[in-house]
């Protein structure tokens, strides 16, 4: 997905590095469907993507680099915190669909 990080700092970068990376996919994510639901004036669809995708990019920010470190009461809030904001990408695939009849 992203190529150019790749060629940047190769295929094994550093822990820190590489948790940069998992929370800034999710902010990238987040961001990218929040754009979707506002340009189709879905505001209630497009608050909860923001709020709950940027709970999810700042959540994950701040547990540690290493994974294997993280708590698992740490692993279940981020869980939680997946499946809010797919609920709330659901609900735009859904708001999005043409109607069928």
């Amino acid at each position: 997905m992203f190529s150019y990080f790749r060629k940047l700092f190769g295929p094994q970068p550093d822990l820190k590095l590489s948790h940069a990376r998992e929370f800034t996919n999710h902010e990238d994510k987040t961001l990218d469907a929040w754009l979707v639901a506002e340009n189709a004036g879905l505001d209630e669809i497009a608050a909860e993507i923001l709020d709950t995708g940027l709970m999810l990019e700042h959540y994950t920010s701040l547990l540690d680099n290493d994974p294997d470190k993280r708590s698992n009461a740490q692993k279940e809030q981020l869980l939680r915190l997946h499946e809010a904001f797919e609920t709330a990408l659901d609900k735009l695939s859904e708001a999005l669909e043409p109607e069928s009849g």
